[in-house]
């Protein structure tokens, strides 16, 4: 286990990165890490402006402020040098997921050291984990560092836009960090859109769990179009749900930029996720009846039926199978087939829409058991990550 943070701060970490200040920012990344002990050195700082940037971590008695980092003073203050620790080396913006990475890599052999250096700004600035003996020596060269690929790492150097564009590279990597388990069209349309709706709304009061209330608002509306009689109704209903799965991922996004993810908010995100999908194909239902006769909502429940067959596969996927096809289960189960109520509305045709939706939910249900029997089963039980919104 890694539970020590030694960090340098430079003078730069009061500086503000979506309402809260860089320091602060990186205490709660350490801390839902796993760290437990922090130990900040103030280089380049007054410990008064130090205590200030820590905001809430301010006087908790997890947090020891040194005046140096050397031998001595780390010594002095009990920490033992043969552990495994987090270093933090300059005005750094990383995400919680580098982090984890870094942690992960050095475990796997704790005797190297492993670190992420700056991809702009500061580039002497690092994340480093290792034993803290190895941490205290000069930088290594080469065999256990290594570059980020992406646009963080990014270090503050003073230069008066700095926090900006650290914002910015926060936005881009937000977009990317969910690609494993978007969808084609949730890929390459959706999250285009949403990441700078989440930039917009980071620089305002408004909360992750207020914009899905609000985009569940936008897609039960949408429904109660559908299921209305005429042409022009059900279109625009299609028009509202497809702006529901648009902004659908914004609220994750906008969690993970202002580090507000919660279990509470995953929860409330898939809860209202169902509900629209559900709101949705009853609207779909009423629409058809009123083109084709009460066969429509008959048909309804066999869609219901096929619905049930997919979750108990989905399900039996998530308990048994390994990370991989649990990942494809999510590429398969994201609302990109919102996008075929579009056509079947231009055409008037909702009847057709309902008998694709009842096929379909067998269909995938099979397609689901085949892609996933043959793959490696599960091999231990993995813990559940801190989630909130739609994919937080």
């Amino acid at each position: 286990m890694v539970e020590t943070a030694l960090i340098h701060a430079h003078g730069r970490g009061g500086e503000a990165v979506f309402g809260k200040s860089l320091l602060e920012r990186n205490l709660e990344l350490c801390a839902r890490a796993g760290i437990r002990r922090f130990f900040i050195a103030c280089e380049g700082a007054t410990r008064e402006s130090i205590q200030r940037a820590m905001g809430s971590f301010h006087r908790r008695a997890e947090v020891t402020l040194l005046d140096s980092s050397d031998a001595q003073s780390i010594q002095n203050c009990g920490i033992d040098t043969a552990a495994s620790c987090v270093m933090l080396d300059g005005n750094l913006i990383f995400t919680a997921a580098q982090l984890s990475n870094l942690i992960r890599r050095h475990l796997d052999d704790s005797s190297k050291v492993v670190r992420l250096a700056s991809t702009g700004g500061d580039t002497a600035a690092s994340l480093a984990v290792g034993c803290l003996a190895a941490l205290l020596k000069p930088r290594p060269s080469l065999p256990s560092s290594m570059q980020s690929a992406g646009l963080l790492p990014f270090a503050l150097d003073g230069r008066p836009d700095d926090p900006r564009e650290a914002e910015r590279r926060i936005g881009v990597t937000a977009r990317h960090e969910t690609a494993w388990k978007d969808g084609i069209l949730a890929h390459h349309l959706d999250r285009r859109i949403s990441w700078r709706i989440a930039m917009r709304l980071s620089r305002t009061p408004v909360t992750p769990n207020q914009v899905t209330i609000a985009n569940t608002l936008v897609g039960l509306l949408g429904a109660a179009l559908i299921a209305m009689a005429g042409y022009w109704p059900p279109l625009f209903g299609s028009i509202l749900l497809l702006a529901s799965v648009t902004i659908d991922g914004v609220d994750g996004e906008l969690a993970r930029m202002k580090l507000m993810e919660s279990d509470f908010g995953g929860k409330l995100d898939a809860a209202t996720d169902a509900l629209v999908n559900l709101a949705m194909f009853v609207g779909v239902a009423f629409a058809a009846s009123r083109l084709g006769g009460a066969l429509y909502l008959k048909l309804f429940g066999f869609f219901a039926l096929g619905c049930a067959l997919s979750a108990a596969t989905a399900y039996w996927v998530h308990r048994t199978r390994a990370d991989d096809s649990r990942a494809l289960l999510e590429k398969l189960t994201s609302r990109d087939f919102v996008y075929l109520i579009i056509p079947f509305a231009l055409l008037g045709r909702m009847d057709l829409m309902m008998w694709t939706a009842t096929i379909g939910s067998f269909i995938f249900s099979l397609v689901l058991w085949s892609l996933t029997f043959r793959r490696p089963k599960r091999a231990a039980k993995v813990e559940p990550g801190l989630t909130a919104g739609c994919d937080r």
